[in-house]
């Protein structure tokens, strides 16, 4: 007994793992998987059979492209069937590793990307690419990106919303650009902490709004006092203007509350949908919730926002009037009537041209969103659409029956049941496996920054895989039993000695 194929060989009517009759070859590598990560985790995955790959990329310390990748699927495993999502590595080719753990790439029923053109594209990204390789790998876009970019599209509809921002983040490096400034903010202002304007992540936004707007009256004191402690003179002149021109303006006072209701409103939203088993179904109610919030914020809200905005004036001594620009004169004709002025008010036209504007382009982009979920929904609940996505072999009128007998004689825990709803319980499992945002391929790329530092630039992918999947699917390795393994390696170590 020389070589591998020849133990192989030894009693082994069967060539199949956790099958009875496999012979001594295949038994010692289902007990070696009882220790290794990747193969417990491909015992679940080839159980479960169909489910969804998430991708993401995103450049490392060295410089190097690195894609994760994530697979969602239903546990078959337990009594009660659950969705999972496991970590499969980081690497730069789907395809290896998918052989790597003997996944068939035809059983891909579903594609989570975030809404970049070089991944969701149609004719040249990502997206094209799997189509080409599996026409029925579903693609929905991430619903958290969705709202992202939905805040960075109302942000840049008028140039009153980017100059908010701008003033936003004046403030803060004003005191973060010196140790003496910051030390004079925390001495002052007691309570929420400063925080810089997100580039990528526009819902976090709402944390450096917060602690401005629920602290005017002390950060404008503090500005007022680096004006007059402050060695720099042009820092001096910068922190008295932004006191006394923005943070004593009336203007943008409404403007930080209008923008607080926005994205407190979008952050809650995109919380609830970063929740590790949401569906798509879910992702809908959230979304239409957000719709109708917007279109009652839309009659109501400005009308409370300036209630609140006349309050914290009253409280800063800054008088509650919107300023008044310059009229423009045109010149009338004979036959007009000197009298029949049209001229709107100073609040109507900020009402008119910022407030609507950013509460209407919102639900419009949310809308679109909406209808784009909304159609990858519908898919699932026609028949004809339906069977595309299940084996060929399934009878469309048998599904049918098995779906009108379970909606009028049981109980909904009895779908799963594959015993009795077969060609039902294989629809469902595929409908569940559907990823709605790529959250938790974002999530390993904080792990990814941590293991891959400055100072392991050169480590190599093997291990940077190895690492990542200790550090991310921890929780497997807490099933390990140390002792056990110990003595498991050392007796393989033995086995292959007498071998040789």
């Amino acid at each position: 007994m020389d070589t591998w194929s020849d133990l192989r060989k030894v009693h082994c009517s069967n060539e199949k793992l956790y099958e009875d009759s496999n012979g001594n070859f295949f038994g010692l590598i289902e007990m070696l998987a009882e220790f290794d990560l990747n193969l417990k985790s491909s015992k679940k995955f080839k159980d479960s059979k169909y489910f969804s790959v998430i991708l993401d990329c995103t450049p490392d310390i060295s410089h190097k492209e690195q894609m994760t990748v994530i697979l969602r699927y239903v546990d078959t495993s337990s009594v009660e069937h659950v969705i999972e999502k496991s970590f499969l590595g980081i690497f730069d080719s789907l395809q290896c590793k998918l052989k790597y753990f003997d996944l068939d790439i035809d059983n891909i029923r579903g594609k989570g990307y975030d809404n970049g053109s070089n991944m969701k594209g149609k004719h040249q990204g990502v997206q094209r690419r799997m189509l080409d390789l599996n026409p029925r790998a579903f693609h929905t876009p991430c619903a958290c990106h969705s709202l992202n970019l939905t805040l960075y599209d109302i942000a840049n509809t008028c140039v009153k919303a980017r100059d908010f921002f701008g003033t936003i983040q004046r403030i803060y490096t004003i005191f973060s650009y010196s140790t003496k400034r910051w030390q004079i903010l925390k001495n002052s202002v007691k309570g929420l902490t400063f925080k810089p304007l997100s580039s990528t992540r526009w819902e976090s936004r709402v944390d450096s709004i917060k602690a401005i707007k629920f602290q005017m009256f002390e950060i404008r004191k503090t500005l007022l006092e680096v004006a007059e402690v402050d060695n720099d003179y042009k820092i001096r002149s910068e922190a008295k203007s932004l006191a006394m021109n923005e943070l004593g303006d009336f203007e943008f006072l409404v403007s930080i509350i209008i923008w607080y209701d926005i994205l407190s409103h979008v952050n809650e939203v995109s919380k609830h949908l970063q929740t590790r088993d949401v569906l798509i179904d879910v992702a809908i109610l959230h979304v239409k919730a957000l719709v109708s919030c917007f279109e009652k914020y839309r009659e109501y809200g400005f009308c409370k926002a300036m209630d609140t905005a006349k309050q914290i004036a009253k409280d800063m001594n800054i008088y509650p009037i919107f300023p008044k620009r310059r009229e423009i004169r045109r010149k009338r004709h004979f036959d007009e009537n000197p009298n029949d002025s049209s001229t709107l008010s100073e609040e109507e036209l900020f009402r008119i041209n910022y407030f609507l504007v950013l509460i209407d382009q919102a639900i419009s982009i949310l809308l679109t969103i909406l209808v784009t979920v909304a159609s990858a929904e519908r898919s699932f609940s026609k028949l004809k659409l339906l069977k595309s996505y299940l084996r060929s072999s399934m009878s469309q009128e048998r599904l049918y029956f098995d779906l009108n007998f379970f909606k009028e004689f049981t109980m909904p825990d009895k779908i799963m049941d594959g015993n009795c709803f077969p060609n039902a319980e294989i629809a469902y499992r595929i409908l569940l496996t559907i990823p709605v945002i790529v959250a938790s391929a974002e999530r390993s790329f904080s792990k990814l920054k941590l293991l891959k530092s400055y100072l392991r630039s050169t480590m190599s992918q093997e291990r940077l895989n190895g690492l990542a999947m200790i550090a991310i699917e921890n929780n497997l390795l807490d099933t390990v039993t140390y002792g056990e393994l110990i003595d498991d390696f050392a007796e393989e170590l033995l086995f292959l000695s007498k071998l040789l």
